[in-house]
């Protein structure tokens, strides 16, 4: 039984992912987002806290676009790989 969506890849014989006009199961982002992945994804972002910049350094690191670098910093939090995110808070006097 078939958890995901369905794609049909149609169109010139290969140049399809799986073959012309081949059904495949689309994965789901926790099977893309292995543990060893998001082990590396914290220590690159543990590495990089002091730069200000940490999920850029992800990105950069892991040779990704910033939004994949958050969802997966993101990812890592959810599952335990990195602490919570600390609220940022405003100083004194910088009220608006």
């Amino acid at each position: 039984m078939r958890s995901g969506p369905l794609f049909y890849y149609g169109g010139v014989p290969g140049f399809a992912p799986a073959g012309a006009g081949a059904v495949v199961e689309a994965r789901s982002a926790d099977s893309r987002t292995n543990d060893a992945r998001l082990h590396e994804v914290a220590e690159v972002y543990t590495a990089a806290q002091e730069t200000g910049k940490p999920t850029e350094a992800v990105g950069h690191e892991l040779f990704t676009s910033y939004s994949t670098a958050a969802r997966l910093v993101m990812e890592a939090r959810r599952r335990g790989f990195l602490p919570p995110a600390e609220r940022r808070t405003r100083s004194k006097g910088q009220d608006q």
